[in-house]
């Protein structure tokens, strides 16, 4: 598997807009196994406890330079591994995502034809 910085660079991902690959994204994660995800966040936790402790420390205007680098090094780390993470189970995203939106959209079409019988 590939390590991707962005959802859309994922080619099973390419045919979906960002919102749907948002969701794809989110169920995957959801699907991952504890293991991966205990994982996933003791790596988010390492990287955060430094720069919060740094931060405790300083006085003064230094305080922006750990909050300028955890704003800007902490999304480029953490997402493409959540990213590698949701990979292993993306295509059964992608079909709960299907099933999900066929759902959605025979809901939809239920209620139209309601209100279709109750204007007649």
């Amino acid at each position: 598997m590939a390590l991707y910085f962005s959802a859309a660079k994922i080619p099973a991902l390419a045919d979906y807009t960002f919102k749907q690959r948002s969701r794809i994204l989110s169920i995957a994660l959801s699907l991952i196994s504890v293991p991966d995800k205990l994982f996933l966040n003791v790596v988010k936790l390492a990287l955060l406890a430094p720069l919060f402790i740094l931060i405790a420390r300083v006085e003064g205007w230094l305080i922006l330079l750990p909050l300028v680098a955890l704003v800007t090094f902490y999304p480029l780390i953490t997402n493409p591994l959540m990213l590698f993470f949701a990979q292993k189970e993306l295509d059964n995203a992608i079909k709960k995502f299907t099933a999900e939106e066929k759902a959605a959209l025979d809901d939809d079409e239920e209620e139209v034809n309601d209100l279709d019988h109750k204007d007649k």
